[in-house]
């Protein structure tokens, strides 16, 4: 008889704890469900505005970077005349005993215009930049060799310097080109860095500055240059990163561009 009493409190026990478990249990999922209906859900609409807030606040972004808005010309100078004439297309004999020419960056747009001094024409042409905006000039050289087509980026000198498709040093007085490299001579300038009369050479790696800019590029045929075909130079002004691709080649809308031809 003790036995059977001992067994039936302790069953009485277990049924009460499951009971009380099972009602715990319960009023955790109603404060649950009730929390849950006090959340209002994020709709659809505010979904897709908040990406669109997104996707508007990164094209600003990236839209300010891009404050470029100075278009440039490539002219030629003649400085015998005093005059500077737009160029689209040049057409000469490709010689390693003469430059092919010197191309000047403006900020002018007319066919042609006389100036007094060379210097002061360059820097009255950019100093007309807003101040608040830090202006560059670049420069592309692009041809095809042997059926590749090979584009060169020219930002500073060393962008000259060290390729290996250009030439860059000094050409032998006495007339012996056999050491020189690459397919086409480049060389750089920075007209505005000095006054008028004074004598100055291209601009080197050591010699460039934060406040180089590479006003006038000159070319010189290399006795390899009768490789190459299609030769395009293209100068452009920029102010932002945002102006080139991830291989560093210009994307912007201000770029001039001159076709070169060998009239041999």
């Amino acid at each position: 008889m003790k036995n059977r009493k001992k067994k039936t409190v302790r069953n009485r026990v277990i049924a009460f704890i499951i009971l009380a478990a099972a009602i715990i249990a319960i009023i955790v999922i109603l404060v649950k469900c009730r929390a849950g209906e006090n959340e209002e859900p994020a709709s659809s609409e505010t979904t897709a505005e908040s990406a669109s807030m997104e996707e508007s606040t990164e094209e600003t972004e990236s839209t300010v970077n891009i404050v470029n808005e100075k278009p440039i010309t490539l002219y030629l100078q003649n400085s015998a005349e005093k005059t500077c004439t737009k160029v689209t297309e040049l057409t000469d004999t490709w010689t390693t005993s003469a430059d092919l020419a010197t191309f000047a960056a403006f900020l002018n747009t007319e066919d042609q215009f006389t100036y007094t001094a060379w210097v002061t024409a360059v820097k009255d042409s950019w100093n007309s930049v807003s101040a608040e905006i830090e202006y560059k000039i670049g420069y592309e050289l692009s041809f095809d060799l042997n059926g590749e087509h090979i584009l060169i980026t020219i930002l500073e000198p060393d962008d000259i310097e060290e390729c290996e498709y250009l030439y860059n040093g000094d050409y032998p007085s006495n007339g012996d080109y056999s050491s020189i490299t690459g397919y086409m001579g480049v060389w750089v300038y920075d007209d505005m860095a000095h006054e008028v009369g004074e004598w100055y050479s291209h601009v080197t790696s050591s010699t460039k500055t934060d406040s180089t800019v590479l006003s006038a590029i000159k070319l010189r045929p290399t006795p390899l240059s009768s490789e190459i075909e299609n030769l395009v130079l293209r100068g452009f002004s920029y102010s932002s990163e945002e102006e080139f691709d991830e291989d560093g080649h210009y994307i912007g809308n201000y770029a001039y561009t001159v076709t070169i031809t060998n009239g041999e």
